[in-house]
């Protein structure tokens, strides 16, 4: 299995011992699984593993086990890629299909039905801001006051209205 370890195997740089573990095509080979499967799954997090994402990992074997069991004989060879363990099943089911197409074009449905409500929003949104703006305009809208007529010299004079004093002239007491 894993061969006796010497006191300088110790690396480093890595903070692991050297060949304490499995190497991703030394794993495939353990489990009988395929190198892409091995680290697809180390990828997703599925495996844990040492080392760089792309470069040599390092596994170690309970970590291994613990996820596929170790094949009875041992594989001298790595298994072929496999499509169906990395990427799902490539044909799927009419069942399927024709699911996924009704979702589909729900959901176009109501992307369309979402569409017209904003649109009939944004109609109303500047409809309301015209009227809006029409009624400001005639709350702050002041004529000028009209100037009185003037009156011919010919018709006769009103009685002169005594004029008013002010609050001051009454205060004091002093007349108009």
């Amino acid at each position: 299995m894993l061969p006796f370890r010497k006191p300088g195997d110790f690396d480093r740089k890595k903070g692991a011992v050297k060949g304490m573990g499995f190497t991703a095509s030394e794993a495939a080979k353990e489990v009988g699984k395929s190198l892409p499967t091995i680290t697809k799954a180390i990828q997703s997090g599925k495996l844990s593993a040492n080392g760089a994402k792309g470069g040599p990992y390092s596994i170690e074997p309970a970590e291994l086990f613990r996820v596929w069991p170790r094949v009875a004989g041992k594989v001298e060879e790595t298994p072929k890629f496999r499509p169906e363990e990395t990427l799902g099943n490539p044909n799927p089911l009419p069942g399927e299909v024709d699911l996924l197409q009704e979702k589909l074009r729900s959901a176009q449905a109501l992307n369309e039905r979402l569409s017209d409500e904003v649109g009939d929003l944004r109609a109303r949104l500047d409809a309301e801001g015209e009227e809006r703006r029409r009624l400001t305009a005639l709350l702050t809208y002041q004529p000028e006051k009209p100037t009185p007529a003037p009156v011919p010299e010919s018709a006769p004079q009103a009685q002169a209205q005594p004029r008013q004093r002010s609050w001051w002239q009454r205060l004091r007491g002093v007349e108009a």
